[in-house]
Formats: structure tokens, C-alpha cells, sequence
């Protein structure tokens, strides 16, 4: 069954990404992160330099939405609800990213996650 979806929302830019589960919906343009639950808005994140992609660690294993940012600044960044949890600094511009082996792994305490930036 297909469900259509229609969103009012302030973001001016292209959208560079979408991330969905359930009822939350990841979107943003080129510096502006915005997560909707049943299409209201409910957190964003205004970033320093542009983001490549978005990925949520798997809401099955987490209490709460957990998105990560991949940065062109060479950032993946961690957020928690409108807030910076976590920066990590990788060796080039993420591109893209996937949550590992569709889980994260087997600890509950660590969680891996792959990028793929423009030097591999």
C-alpha cells in the first residue's frame, strides 16, 4: 500500500537528503537539518558547512531518534533532538552513509557506522 505525503515546511533550499521510519521524517537542505513526526516539525540543527547525507541509528535498538550527519567539512556529526551530541572527524568529505550491516552491530554500547567520501 502506498502512502503520499504532502509537508509545508520553511526550507528554501534543494533538498539534499530524506531519511524515513515510521512516522519520522528526516529533510534538509544544503545547512539545514529538520525532523518531522507526523508531519510536524519537531527539531532542526542550522549547520557550519554543508551537509551530504543523513542516516539514524536503527530506532528498533535506541530510545530516541538518533541522527548522524555527514558534513562536507569532513564531519560526521551526532545529534540529539536539535542538539550537537558528537563530532568526529574522518579523512575526507563523506558522501554517503550506511548504518552497518543494517543494525550497527552487536554491542548495544558501540555502534558502527560506514561512510563513503570522495578519496574511498
Amino acid at each position: 500500500m502506498a502512502v503520499f505525503c504532502i509537508i509545508f515546511c520553511t526550507v528554501s533550499s534543494l533538498n539534499v537528503f530524506r531519511w524515513v521510519s515510521g512516522s519520522h521524517l528526516f529533510l534538509g537542505g544544503s545547512y539545514i537539518f529538520n525532523h518531522y513526526i507526523d508531519c510536524k516539525d519537531e527539531n532542526y540543527y542550522l549547520c557550519s558547512d554543508r551537509i551530504n547525507d543523513v542516516s539514524c541509528l536503527p530506532l528498533a535498538r535506541v530510545t530516541e531518534v538518533t541522527p548522524v550527519l555527514a558534513c562536507q567539512d569532513r564531519v560526521l556529526r551526532v545529534l540529539e533532538k536539535s542538539n550537537l551530541l558528537y563530532e568526529l572527524e574522518v579523512s575526507g568529505p563523506p558522501q554517503t552513509l550506511c548504518i552497518y550491516a543494517n543494525d550497527g552491530g552487536k554491542l548495544e554500547s558501540e555502534w558502527k557506522i560506514s561512510h563513503i567520501s570522495v578519496k574511498g
